[in-house]
């Protein structure tokens, strides 16, 4: 920690201080910062060693510009000092000229950071992600009384209640008729309220024939099927679940052979690169291909390439915490109130007062990004999400005009 002190006495030009308005200046000016460097912004005190400028404020390297946080008047000293915790510079003013600028001599000291580094007027508006479940309605679902499908359908009930204000659902199932039928729209597009109607109505639904994988996939290839759930304007994921392999083939109608890994892996990769959306794969039960699922995984474009395994209701409940916890972020939209211009990297985001790191592409998953490369998505990774979840912040605000400061 260093204190710099810094003395200007008896302003009528004694001692070689110039004063051209004959009005005395007689300031003590203290700061204290940790590894401070000196910031010149109107006095100049010229042949001053260690300091080359009058201070008005500091820079500490953390992008801000620190006002004195005392202004004092003493009548008694004659010389400039410059006292830190290692050194004491003594600068004998009868032999150093010392010139200060009267036009800014008048200038207030007790300028506020908020006003170097303003608050930025803006509003921050969530945006959801979406994410589509792709379910298996095969009869093999409903193969005993203690059934997958009665497993499944408690399962996902359960994890809908605990993330339906974070993600915004839609719910499609294969296949949705007779044999390997899958021309119909999805059960529900995407939207924030399809947690509780999927909670609501999936004992309802119709179990089928055959497990067309393939077919259900390239739906999403499509374009106009699900369009909530498939729109550019924020992340979008399909989650596939099942507990058997495709018996429909690419084509239809039902071929023994089913669909190869490699048109599977096919499909997955052209519902990527066609929309957007990511696939996660969820394997539920004993009588799964774990090659087919393995195929659709690897090319899902997701952190998992290979399928989730669950044998039995609390390990499937455990594979869609798994795959909720990675879909729910935390982006926000920013609405710029204010309408300035916003430099990239002069901003800084605070919860409840307290500083949340850069995290460039939430390298490290604590602090926050730019989310889509522009200023108009912020988003909070891992840890600071964590925080949001849990309700632990109040209020989101943020500064301008000051640098970025990074996480340690």
């Amino acid at each position: 920690m260093r204190f710099f002190h810094i003395q200007i006495i008896d302003g009528n030009r004694k001692k070689g201080v110039k004063n051209n308005d004959n009005k005395k200046w007689k300031d003590r000016l203290e700061y204290r910062c940790e590894d401070c460097i000196a910031m010149a912004l109107s006095y100049q005190i010229r042949h001053l060693p260690v300091v080359t400028s009058m201070l008005i404020g500091l820079s500490c390297g953390d992008g801000r510009l620190y006002p004195f946080d005392e202004v004092t008047t003493d009548t008694d000293t004659e010389d400039i000092e410059v006292d830190t915790d290692s050194e004491d510079i003594e600068v004998d003013t009868n032999t150093e000229e010392i010139e200060i600028d009267t036009d800014t001599a008048d200038t207030d000291t007790s300028t506020s950071s908020d006003e170097l580094c303003p608050a930025w007027d803006m509003r921050l508006d969530v945006l959801l992600p979406r994410l589509m479940l792709l379910q298996d309605l095969s009869f093999s679902m409903n193969s005993n009384a203690s059934s997958n499908w009665h497993q499944a359908k408690q399962a996902i009930k359960a994890t809908l209640e605990k993330y339906k204000k974070q993600i915004a659902f839609g719910f499609d199932g294969f296949p949705n008729a007779t044999n390997c039928v899958v021309s119909r729209p999805p059960y529900l597009d995407c939207d924030p309220q399809n947690a509780q109607i999927i909670i609501d109505e999936i004992d309802s639904l119709d179990l089928f024939r055959s497990t067309p994988l393939y077919l259900g996939l390239k739906n999403f290839t499509k374009t106009g099927y699900a369009p909530n759930c498939t729109a550019q304007d924020r992340r979008r994921y399909l989650l596939l679940i099942s507990d058997g392999a495709d018996s429909c083939g690419a084509g239809g109608p039902i071929d023994p052979h089913g669909a190869s890994a490699e048109e599977l892996a096919e499909v997955t990769s052209s519902v990527l690169e066609s929309t957007g959306t990511a696939t996660f794969v969820i394997g539920y039960g004993s009588g799964v291909n774990p090659y087919q699922l393995n195929a659709i995984a690897a090319a899902g474009g997701t952190e998992f390439d290979e399928y989730i395994a669950a044998q039995h209701q609390f390990e499937f409940e455990h594979a869609l915490d798994i795959v909720y916890a990675a879909v729910a972020d935390c982006v926000y939209h920013i609405d710029n109130l204010s309408n300035d211009p916003i430099v990239m990297d002069e901003v800084n985001f605070f919860f409840d007062g307290d500083l949340v790191g850069w995290d460039d592409n939430c390298a490290h998953n604590t602090g926050w990004t730019w989310a889509e490369g522009d200023t108009s998505r912020v988003e909070f990774c891992h840890a600071a999400c964590m925080q949001l979840k849990a309700g632990n912040v109040d209020e989101i605000t943020a500064e301008l005009d000051c640098p970025t400061i990074s996480i340690p």
